[in-house]
Order: C-alpha cells, then sequence, then structure tokens
C-alpha cells in the first residue's frame, strides 16, 4: 500500500472487512488478541479494509494456537499460591522470561515460574536472580536469560497477591538451586557455558 494514497471511504471498508470475516473464519476473534500485531492489522483493517493473505493466515494461526493453549490449561487444576506474608520457598519450572519495561526504560528481567503441586498449579511472576544470568557483560545477558525458559529452578521470595488465586508476585527472589529437566536445556545451558569464557 502506498502511504500517500487516499484510504477508500467507510461504506468500501466496511463491505471489504465483512467479506475478509466471512471468508477467513477466526479473523475477527484473532484481531480482537491482546497484541501489538493484532492491534496494527485491526488498524489496518480499519483503515484500508484489507489485509495480505499472509497476514491474515498468521493472525488466524497465532489466534487458534493461544485458544488450544488456553483450553490445554482449563483442564489443569489450580490451587492458590501460598501468599503468607513472609518468604517462601518454592519450586518449579520457568515457562517465560521477558524484559519488563517502567515508565520507558528496559529495567530487569521478568520471569513466570509455574509451581506444580500434587493438588494442582500455581505461578509466581518476579524478577530473575542476577545469580541466574551470571556475570555475563551486557551484549551476553540477552541471550543468557532467552536461554532459561525450561529451566527447573528451586527459589525463596516473599509471594504477594496476584490477580488470580493461583497466581502471585515474587519479590526479591533468591536462587537456592538450578536443575537442567530435559536434553534441550542441557544444551541451552552448555552454550551458556561456552559463552562464560
Amino acid at each position: 500500500m502506498n502511504r500517500f494514497a487516499t484510504p477508500p471511504d467507510a461504506a468500501t471498508v466496511a463491505a471489504r472487512k465483512d467479506r475478509l470475516f466471512e471468508s477467513h473464519p477466526g479473523l475477527r476473534e484473532a484481531l480482537q488478541m491482546k497484541s501489538g500485531f493484532a492491534l496494527s492489522l485491526a488498524c489496518q483493517l480499519d483503515r484500508w479494509g484489507k489485509l495480505s493473505p499472509k497476514q491474515i493466515q498468521v493472525a488466524v494461526r497465532i489466534y487458534r494456537e493461544q485458544e488450544a493453549r488456553k483450553a490445554e490449561w482449563a483442564k489443569e487444576p489450580r490451587v492458590p499460591a501460598p501468599v503468607t506474608g513472609g518468604r517462601v520457598a518454592y519450586e518449579g519450572k520457568i515457562i517465560a522470561v521477558k524484559q519488563v519495561t517502567y515508565r520507558g526504560w528496559e529495567s530487569y528481567w521478568g520471569m513466570t515460574v509455574r509451581v506444580n503441586t500434587p493438588q494442582g498449579c500455581w505461578f509466581v511472576f518476579s524478577s530473575v536472580p542476577q545469580a541466574l544470568i551470571g556475570t555475563h557483560d551486557a551484549g551476553h545477558a540477552e541471550v543468557v536469560v532467552q536461554s532459561l525458559k525450561g529451566v527447573r529452578v528451586r527459589l525463596e521470595a516473599k509471594l504477594e497477591p496476584g490477580h488470580d488465586q493461583h497466581f502471585a508476585f515474587g519479590k526479591r527472589p533468591t536462587l537456592l538451586a538450578v536443575e537442567p529437566d530435559d536434553e534441550e536445556v542441557r544444551m541451552a545451558n552448555a552454550e551458556m557455558a561456552g559463552l562464560k569464557a
């Protein structure tokens, strides 16, 4: 699309959108996802009334994958996080790692740990302890932190209530132990060791 072109009138855009939604099941729902990608596609569709076939394919695929994950997670029993007001030791698997932005500054690495118990599971979001990142220079920190996904860790942190009973925020986590739990993680950790040299 030419960025200097004049957008079509509202009636043309509405007709194009209706045709797209009819011919691509799941597209309407995909554009309502909470993500920057979906928002940019929705804005483009609202302005021009069209998307490329590749954009439609990717948006619908991401939406269907999200729905499949939600359905899988809904099957798992959830238990309340042990929010006691004091420090709690817990063991779990790192399922997500991301850089957290605070007031426009990329301030720290955050991680979500899934804790499994015999009764069900609960989740903790906290900063990544420096002991997990190691003493790498800033250029390698992102590589190291991203390779932590899937690693089993034992941590201790003060837990505060989250938005759901099965979710807590961990304050000032301390690393107690790290255990790779599968071959892929072992390989990632071996690559990390190569960065230390």
